[in-house]
């Protein structure tokens, strides 16, 4: 054993190390090369190193130095462009390259401005390593801070619709936003992987990621968005994409020179909406640190005017037909459970020639009660206030980093708290001023440490805790209602029972601890190798903790008698690129995830490939990728109920994904890009709810993986940035199909030849198209306008929302704009954002199905929003 692991030790030396005894060519013409650099002669430079450049042998550093030798040779001609695209392809090769003092000023120089305009242009999202945006084996849009900063975003939700391949249907609800990426439309942002610096921040209980205003814009570096799976890096739940938004390290904002650095960022709107970002950086001897904190206030948008949130009763035909009882079974149900029903002055029996009963309808007498008793209720004061539309929000976000050499320390806390009566009408819920609010709370520490063991290999360690939980103040206000669906209904009107306002609380409280070990080997400038172990320990409630007092941790109660499920994960990752031609690079990757909750449960073991073929023949860059991913079934989806759904669903299986991307860009000249992508990806195992018969006669519904969707797409876009004028345009087209339509039950629909029926998926535009453009007016006026322009979204019957009661949702169109004032003063910038400037009235679907008028249907959105920012950098 001893000798097979000195012989394993001598193999990876010789892999890793060059004898110093051997010279390669390239390393023999590096030294002709400088010396003919020397002298002045800067065309054998380049002749000399060819043979880096092509040499199949050659060594990461030797490319390096090669590179910095022909930048230099260049420089040296008074060929600026030329010098520049060899630094950009050092800093590509080598991202951490520093100049030293042997090197010439107009090289250092010219290093350190390439670098400013090629970061952004790498990525480190797609492969957990920096590279081309333009090379990497996936579909990504990069989002720059210079991007975020003048287009004036009022959050990070907003910067979502300028972006193609994104659904969303805002709600101001329990989630602020619902966004489905690629036309995958599911119940919340749980298709999504959505990372804060690497760290996951979708919740752990439900996959939901809470995409709203608690995140500061004034500290983001980039916002990196990857189309597609990518559980080859990622593991489960990276199923539709990714977005990882990486924020400024305490380096980036301090100025050279100085010990401290201060961003400062104030902004008052419409709706009495007031924030305030700061953060506080300081660097010194190998030690720096940032303070981020963000507050966001906001009334929000007045929707008291619409039916859906009047506070009204309804008409008492409304009541007649909603209480009625037109079935058979259910009617002679009725009289035998309530037979003073027959005479009572609140009802009508129909019946047939028989005798028998075939409806009960409710009379004028009838319907005038109920709208009285819901009427009543109407005009109580519940906690403290009258019952009236308000929406709240109250957030605030606190994020700390602490760098200690090749250490970095991170801590972050934030809170959303908001109305949740944007999902439900207000015959359901009351408002925030009522007490209804939805409080979730996420916290978050990590250790990242980095670390080249040799030029050739890095290694990096990732640990992150994470408690997602409730407040304890977290409630919805609950009308029991003669309108509301599920709350009073013809048995309590023949019971004289009164409508009535009850408070329930809510609580949740997961953990988890996650590892992750990494290694990035680049023996040469041809290979590199990504490989990396994760672990993951966590501790996730199956169901909400529910009280009607406040404390419901500690006075509530879980519907499920089971409630806490210990779970383990372990995954392991590697992935190769290799470039066989100067232009052409191969990568090919895959990872194993391992999973078990408690001792019996958990979806076992599960391998997700991915393969790539990059040609970039000149300006022009084609890629071929192949990847599969999978996303695990949330404890939501597995251990929780509701009143339509008693039945858990431990043993769910994984839904899977195969995704076939097919994209072409062409870098016309430095200023213009153009690019263009088809996808399509075949989901099957997709989670749905099916009715189950249980032994008593009655039915529930309970979550299986059934469903199979197939979904096809493209996307063109195209970007040009001149030196005073910016533009940007992208294109999608989206056709989102389920094709094994299931009944109630879960059984496969079939058409008249016996083929499975397909049905559009519901509530996604076909067609979306995006333009902006940005333009400075003067040396410190800069003035940008976007267009949003979203095709008509079929919902209802015929698609996969088929108790929607419209049959689509309206195409729109809106503009946004942005004047931007810099230098009023030294490091002081002043803007003024203009959302939906013309002020253009429009909806959203409705975040469910609105399966039995449980959920709105439309969502109406903001009118025009003015919002004044002011921004200082200290």
């Amino acid at each position: 054993m001893k000798w097979s692991l000195k012989v394993a030790a001598i193999f990876l030396w010789v892999a890793w190390a060059r004898p110093l005894s051997a010279q390669s060519p390239c390393n023999i013409a590096l030294i002709e090369a400088q010396k003919a650099y020397d002298i002045g002669r800067f065309e054998e430079v380049l002749d000399h190193l060819d043979v880096c450049v092509q040499g199949a042998e050659t060594t990461r550093n030797e490319e390096v130095e090669a590179l910095r030798l022909v930048a230099m040779a260049w420089i040296g001609a008074d060929d600026s462009r030329r010098a520049a695209e060899a630094v950009q392809e050092l800093l590509a090769l080598k991202p951490n390259f520093e100049t030293t003092l042997r090197d010439p000023p107009r090289f250092a120089r010219l290093v350190e401005e390439v670098r400013l305009a090629s970061a952004d242009q790498q990525v480190t999202s797609v492969s957990k390593n920096s590279e081309s945006i333009l090379l990497a084996p996936a579909t990504v849009q990069l989002i720059t801070e210079e991007e975020i900063r003048r287009r004036g975003y009022a959050d990070l939700e907003a910067l979502l619709h300028d972006l193609p391949g994104f659904d969303i249907s805002r709600g101001n609800g329990v989630f602020y936003s619902n966004i489905y990426q690629r036309g995958y439309r599911s119940n919340g942002t749980d298709r999504t992987l959505f990372l804060f610096d690497g760290v996951e921040e979708n919740d752990l209980w439900s996959n939901f990621a809470n995409i709203s205003r608690q995140y500061p814009l004034s500290n983001i570096k980039r916002v990196e968005v990857v189309y597609g799976p990518a559980s080859t890096m990622y593991g489960p739940n990276a199923y539709s994409g990714v977005i990882n938004i990486i924020t400024k390290d305490p380096e980036d904002l301090v100025e050279r020179g100085q010990p401290l650095g201060i961003r400062v960022q104030v902004g008052t709107g419409s709706y009495a909406t007031r924030y305030a970002d700061m953060t506080l950086a300081a660097q010194r001897e190998g030690l720096a640190f940032s303070l981020t904190g963000r507050v966001y206030r906001s009334d929000e948008a007045d929707l008291s005017s619409y039916d859906a949130w009047d506070f009204a009763t309804h008409a008492p035909d409304f009541y007649q037909d909603k209480l009625a009882i037109r079935d058979v079974s259910l009617a002679a149900n009725f009289l035998g459970e309530f037979p003073e029903a027959v005479d009572h002055p609140y009802l009508r029996v129909e019946r047939d020639a028989e005798g028998g009963a075939v409806a009960i309808e409710v009379t004028e007498s009838g319907a005038a009660a109920a709208v009285s008793y819901d009427s009543t209720a109407l005009r109580q004061r519940v906690n403290g206030a009258p019952i009236g539309f308000s929406n709240e929000t109250n957030d605030w976000l606190v994020y700390g980093k602490l760098r200690l050499g090749d250490l970095l320390l991170g801590l972050q806390s934030w809170r959303r708290q908001e109305g949740s009566i944007g999902w439900f009408p207000d015959d359901r819920e009351a408002s925030t001023q009522n007490g209804g609010e939805w409080i979730p709370r996420h916290s978050f520490f990590y250790a990242r440490y980095e670390k080249s063991i040799t030029e050739a290999l890095s290694v990096s360690s990732f640990t992150r805790y994470k408690v997602h939980s409730l407040d304890e103040d977290n409630r919805i206000v609950i009308f029991r209602s003669y309108a509301g669906e599920g709350r009073l209904d013809l048995g309590d009107l023949v019971r004289d029972n009164a409508a009535r306002w009850s408070t329930l609380y809510f609580n949740r409280l997961s953990r988890e601890l996650r590892s992750e070990l990494k290694s990035v080997y680049a023996p040469t400038a041809r290979f590199t190798l990504v490989s990396g172990v994760e672990f993951r320990r966590s501790q996730i409630q199956g169901e909400y903790t529910v009280s009607t007092v406040p404390h419901p941790a500690e006075t509530g109660f879980a519907f499920a008698a089971l409630n806490d499920y210990d779970q383990r994960d372990i995954g392991a990752y590697t992935q190769a690129t290799y470039r066989p031609a100067a232009d052409l690079k191969l990568v090919l990757g895959g990872r194993y995830d391992d999973n078990k909750v408690r001792d019996t449960l958990g979806y076992g073991t599960v391998f997700n490939p991915r393969a790539a073929v990059v040609w970039h023949p000149g300006a022009l860059v084609f890629k071929a990728i192949y990847a599969e991913a999978f996303k695990a079934a949330s404890n939501s989806a597995k251990f929780s109920t509701s009143p339509s759904r008693s039945l858990t669903s431990p043993d769910l299986e994984p839904e899977k994904v195969r995704n076939l991307d097919l994209g072409a860009s062409w870098q016309v000249d430095e200023k213009l890009l153009l690019d263009a992508v088809f996808y399509q990806a075949e989901y099957s195992d997709v989670i749905g709810a099916v009715e189950v018969v249980l032994e008593d006669g009655s039915s529930t519904t309970q979550n299986r993986a059934i469903g199979a969707l197939q979904i096809r797409g493209l996307t063109l876009g195209g970007a040009y940035r001149g030196e005073r004028l910016s533009l940007r345009a992208n294109y999608n087209y989206t056709d989102p199909q389920n094709i094994e339509a299931r009944d109630a039950s879960g059984q496969i629909e079939l058409d008249a030849e016996g083929q499975p029926v397909e049905r559009r998926i519901g509530d996604i535009a076909t067609h979306r198209l995006n333009m902006g453009g940005n333009i400075a007016l003067t040396r410190r006026l800069g003035f940008d306008m976007r267009l949003n322009a979203v095709g008509a979204r079929r919902t209802g019957a015929g698609t996969t929302v088929p108790d929607n009661p419209h049959r689509e949702v309206d195409a729109y169109a809106v503009l946004g704009s942005s004047l931007t004032w810099r230098g009023l003063a030294p490091g002081l910038e002043l803007q003024v954002v203009a959302d939906n400037l013309l002020d253009t009235e429009y909806f959203h679907p409705g975040v469910r199905s609105a399966e039995d008028a449980i959920h709105v249907a439309l969502l109406p959105q903001n009118g025009r929003v003015i919002h004044v920012r002011l921004r200082c950098d200290f």
